[in-house]
């Protein structure tokens, strides 16, 4: 049920936002090919977007470009992380086929795929606990590890909806500037905490 709810809520946040989403694809895009703005940039389009859409608050464009000062060191240190586990599976994907035999071959292929997919379960968590949790870094790892290890099948379902739209990215490049990234981070955004739905008014009593 919870991956459902994230399924729709961030396709609902997706419909309501698009103009707002584009331009946050656009800014991350113009710092990511820096590629030293890319942790920074990603952190930042998360909090942006988590706070405008998810949570209802009202954010302006321009106040990207503080969040991306306030996210500086903790992007750079993410992105170093993923840049050195991107660096080991490509060493052990393409390494171990010249040396081990096919079943052991597997099973390092298997291994180092999952570790991928891993990562990527671990994400949403990460993310928010990077840009919206308070207190220092370790005990924000922390909650991020918590929150994934209460859900732990659902946080591995999700990881269906980022390689989805990976693969219509490629086979329509137009998205990936456009909307790619956006749509992306804004359904990592639900899938930690539900959209704000405004309370209905009462009726009164005559």
């Amino acid at each position: 049920m919870e991956f459902l709810r994230s399924l729709v809520q961030g396709a609902v946040l997706t419909w309501r936002h698009l103009p707002e989403l584009i331009a946050v694809n656009l800014l991350w895009l113009a710092f990511s090919w820096t590629l030293v703005g890319f942790g920074p940039a990603t952190l930042a389009a998360y909090d942006w977007l988590a706070r405008h859409a998810r949570d209802a608050k009202e954010l302006r464009l321009k106040e990207f470009f503080p969040l991306l000062l306030r996210h500086l060191w903790a992007g750079l240190g993410w992105a170093l992380a993923l840049a050195i586990l991107l660096a080991l599976a490509y060493a052990n994907l393409t390494f171990w086929p010249r040396v081990l035999p096919p079943f052991a071959l597997a099973v390092a292929q298997v291994f180092w795929w999952y570790v991928l997919v891993l990562w990527l379960a671990l994400q949403p968590y990460v993310l928010e606990s990077l840009t919206l949790e308070p207190g220092p870094l370790p005990s924000r790892l922390f909650v991020a590890l918590a929150r994934f290890f209460r859900e732990p099948l659902t946080a591995h379902a999700r990881v269906l909806v980022p390689v989805t739209l990976l693969w219509v990215g490629l086979q329509f490049k137009t998205l990936i500037p456009l909307v790619l990234v956006g749509v992306v981070l804004l359904f990592f955004t639900v899938s930690v905490k539900a959209m704000y739905v405004p309370p209905q008014p009462k009726e009164e009593v005559a």
